[in-house]
């Protein structure tokens, strides 16, 4: 743990690394999307930000990484191909979980709620059979 402050602190640190390697693993995806092993690396990053989040109170950041990690655990199995399309939302989304980590409460919760509604019609129009794929809650129209 880093000088052992404030946990929150130390998380914050250890998710900029983390992002750092999510962003690296998405870029590498765009020029080799069958890299079964960038593809766990992005996985296990999600993983990590949303189990880590989660445990340091950092929810809406647990809450958000959890359908990202959800999508990339379903191209895992095989539910459906990973495209650039969903590459392009994960980059934006991991941006948006920055600010979800960095700043919370000046996160932009419409664009979070757009970023959930594009990974949704992503994992569903790559995978029609899979009902699980969606978040419970889409946002409404305005």
């Amino acid at each position: 743990m880093a000088g052992g402050s404030d946990p929150g602190q130390v998380f914050r640190e250890e998710a900029a690394d983390l992002l750092v390697e999510l962003e690296t693993a998405l870029l590498s995806l765009e020029q080799s999307p069958d890299d079964r092993d960038l593809l766990d690396s992005a996985f296990r990053a999600l993983h990590t930000l949303k189990g880590s989040g989660a445990m340091f109170g950092f929810e809406a950041a647990a809450a958000f990484t959890h359908h990202l990690e959800t999508a990339f655990d379903q191209v895992r199995r095989g539910e459906f191909a990973l495209n650039s399309a969903l590459i392009g939302v994960a980059l934006a989304a991991r941006d948006h979980i920055r600010a979800l980590i960095d700043h919370p409460a000046e996160a932009d919760t419409a664009l979070g709620d757009r970023l959930l509604a594009e990974v949704a019609a992503l994992t569903a129009a790559g995978a029609p059979t899979a009902g699980t794929a969606a978040p419970p809650a889409r946002p409404a129209a305005a």
